[in-house]
């Protein structure tokens, strides 16, 4: 098969425009479904909580899962076959393939993105799965962690993380400094959420307990997920970046 680029000099300045777009139909679709609930069942968008109501969720904030309140008429605003058909449908109008009339790969995907082979992901993690943590392991992350070394710490991950030190090491490795700041910022987040209600708020909720509370791996982890996404929906640089895409 033979690849052949379109060098118009508009498309070359602007190589990831049919992305962009992709992503801004796609927000818009999702955008269009949530309003079509609300009309349809009178549901709001955003409103205030009453005093009873915050004063549960604060209550009880370690186990959303247990005070959950499933709205009946809610349904879900997409599907995985909604994605699948996203991602399927989407063409880069740079590339042109000899192999028919309509000028599409012979592929579900229509992108052409370049990865590893097995083998060559097989070599270059060929370390991970050689790795046993021993005796004089546990003492290097001892030593790590005493003198906060960056590259040792990046070097223990490497080879695997003893699991009373993963979370340590890996704060370590990737520079996470618990800052008072930091723990201010999501403290203000999580305000947010107790004090003001966002439809968003009941479809995240059904998502998580249709994936995660299914999933031999995640169910463990379903709280603390409550606990990350719901307060980042308060987030103005997440509300930000979705603005910028929906322009």
């Amino acid at each position: 098969m033979q690849i052949k680029w379109n060098n118009k000099p508009q498309k070359q300045t602007r190589e990831l425009t049919y992305i962009k777009e992709s992503s801004q139909l796609w927000m818009k679709k999702l955008l269009k479904r949530i309003n079509s609930l609300c009309i349809d069942f009178n549901f709001t968008l955003c409103k205030k909580r009453p005093e009873q109501e915050r004063r549960k969720i604060s209550l009880y904030w370690k186990e959303m899962s247990s005070i959950r309140q499933q709205k009946k008429d809610l349904r879900p605003i997409y599907n995985s076959n909604d994605l699948l058909n996203l991602i399927t449908e989407m063409r880069n109008p740079n590339l042109k393939a000899d192999c028919g009339s309509d000028h599409s790969l012979p592929a579900l995907l229509q992108l052409r993105l370049k990865w590893l082979s097995f083998v060559d992901v097989k070599n270059r993690f060929a370390t991970f799965l050689d790795a046993i943590i021993n005796k004089e392991q546990a003492e290097n992350v001892f030593e790590v962690l005493d003198s906060q070394e960056v590259k040792g710490a990046l070097e223990i991950c490497k080879t695997g993380c003893p699991p009373g030190n993963r979370g340590s090491l890996w704060k370590l490795a990737v520079g996470l400094d618990e800052q008072r700041n930091n723990q201010n910022y999501y403290q203000y987040m999580k305000d947010l959420y107790l004090e003001y209600e966002m439809m968003i708020d009941s479809i995240i909720e059904e998502d998580i307990a249709g994936t995660v509370t299914n999933d031999d791996q995640y169910f463990v982890f379903e709280e603390f997920i409550y606990q990350i996404l719901l307060p980042f929906t308060r987030d103005p640089h997440t509300i930000f970046e979705f603005i910028q895409i929906l322009r």
